[in-house]
């Protein structure tokens, strides 16, 4: 009989938190009733031993160790692997709420859901788990997902449309859906919206039930080369896909557009740490304002509000350079002050 949910988890030098990660999932009481999948992808720290460890206390872990390939390729991998009715995902570093598998499998089963999505909390140190309640009916938001754009940008202003980490997907959606293996940046959100432009019928549980640990070296701290490039072709897939499901329209188009501006300051960011001189920052800098998309929303749509917007509508490109070098370096000063506080 298959599991309701499989939870895969890709590993990567993890060795410091890993156990940590596991013990939030294995001591559940509800833990049986679910699978893990970990890949170990090419670790060379002590994450594979960890994991033999775990594989052999428990039955319900499917573990493979292998060559370095990177986390889109091994998720791809795990959900192949994976048996679960529905397929969730964690960072090898978080913890979960202990009443996670409660309520996560409660409402699986009685649902016949596409998607259940949760909120999330984030922490430095040690967690501040939410004091679940008995009746959650009151917070629960049951979906119909007549307009895919309304329903987008509702999960998104309540910051889980994104994340593959905070929803449980049914994995009979996912078969023409993968994480894209060329990039190394921002691919949760194309998987992420993809599932969402495929499902019927989503729950959103409005309690946090998945606790991302925040560290000084995480993806958004390191120069991802090319990453432009990365996000207008996922963008053109993404119009392809919707197309292909018959849910395209100009709306979704002027939300494409959107979304590709709201990553103006990923990209201004990723500029003002990049390994080149600060005059060829500012030409690609000025390469990505131009591009169509983004004009057409810097232009358009009054949700664009803010200084780094107005400053890429005027294309002052080197106080928005200037502006990001400041915001990294403030991240990195405050960083031991909020671990120690929080």
């Amino acid at each position: 009989m298959s599991p309701i949910l499989s939870i895969i988890i890709p590993v990567f030098n993890s060795e410091r938190y890993l156990k940590d990660t596991l013990l939030s999932i294995t001591t559940q009481r509800l833990f049986k009733e679910c699978e893990i999948v970990l890949i170990n992808d090419g670790s060379t720290d002590k994450s594979w031993s960890i994991i033999k460890d775990f594989s052999a206390r428990y039955s319900n872990i499917i573990s493979l160790n292998r060559e370095n390939k990177g986390v889109s390729a091994t998720r791809n991998e795990a959900i192949v692997l994976s048996k679960g009715i529905y397929i969730t995902f964690m960072d090898s570093d978080d913890l979960i709420h202990p009443d996670y598998l409660l309520y996560n499998l409660r409402y699986l089963k009685n649902n016949e859901c596409d998607i259940l999505a949760w909120s999330y909390s984030s922490f430095y140190s040690r967690p501040k788990f939410f004091k679940t309640q008995n009746n959650t009916d009151t917070i629960l938001k049951d979906i119909y997902n007549d307009d895919v754009v309304k329903t987008f940008n509702y999960l998104m202003n309540k910051g889980v449309a994104v994340s593959p980490c905070t929803k449980a997907i049914k994995k009979s959606l996912l078969l023409d859906i993968q994480f894209n293996t060329n990039a190394t940046y921002g691919e949760d959100l194309f998987f992420s919206w993809k599932c969402i432009l495929s499902a019927k019928h989503i729950l959103y549980l409005d309690i946090p039930l998945y606790y991302y640990r925040q560290t000084i070296t995480s993806a958004t701290s390191r120069f991802h080369k090319n990453l432009y490039e990365v996000y207008r072709a996922s963008f053109r897939d993404l119009i392809e896909f919707a197309d292909s499901k018959g849910v395209f329209s100009n709306e979704l188009s002027k939300d494409i557009d959107y979304h590709f501006a709201r990553r103006i300051p990923a990209l201004t960011a990723m500029e003002a740490r990049a390994p080149y001189g600060r005059e060829t920052q500012e030409q690609h800098l000025t390469m990505v304002l131009n591009d169509e998309y983004i004009c057409r929303a810097l232009e358009c749509d009054d949700r664009l509000t803010g200084k780094i917007y107005n400053l890429a509508r005027q294309k002052k490109v080197k106080k928005m350079l200037a502006m990001a070098r400041r915001d990294a370096l403030k991240a990195k000063l405050l960083f031991p002050l909020k671990k120690l506080l929080k």
